[in-house]
């Protein structure tokens, strides 16, 4: 590693090739959104990383969004949205779990790492 990168940048960089692309995360948004009945959206909102409700999956989808997948309170929510993206559901805690298509389960964990950073307000700035 050279001395003026820290391990999130390596990172940063590393995971760029493998990281979804927004056009694609957003197509299953509104995939979902159409199967809630909401209407679809432009791009995806700016949002909070490691935060089940401020995320951009969290505030577009309507549920808390964990690693693996995003939670609702309704069954028929659940089962709307894993239909449409070809996933299961499952009851957890109290909430119906469905599970991410795979190009979202990786814009969670790059978002996590601050690899959209137009997408996070005051991303902190890296120095070398």
């Amino acid at each position: 590693m050279m001395a003026h990168q820290t391990p999130s940048r390596l990172a940063y960089w590393l995971l760029r090739w493998l990281r979804p692309r927004e056009t694609t995360v957003l197509r299953q948004v509104n995939l979902a959104r159409r199967a809630l009945g909401k209407t679809p959206l432009t791009q995806l909102p700016v949002g909070q990383p490691r935060h089940a409700q401020r995320c951009p999956l969290a505030q577009a989808l309507g549920g808390l969004v964990g690693r693996c997948g995003v939670a609702y309170k309704s069954r028929d929510a659940a089962r709307r949205v894993a239909r449409v993206w070809g996933t299961r559901y499952e009851r957890r805690a109290g909430r119906y779990l469905v599970f991410f298509p795979p190009a979202l389960a990786r814009f969670v964990q790059d978002y996590d790492l601050f690899a959209f950073p137009h997408l996070v307000p005051n991303v902190p700035l890296i120095t070398t």
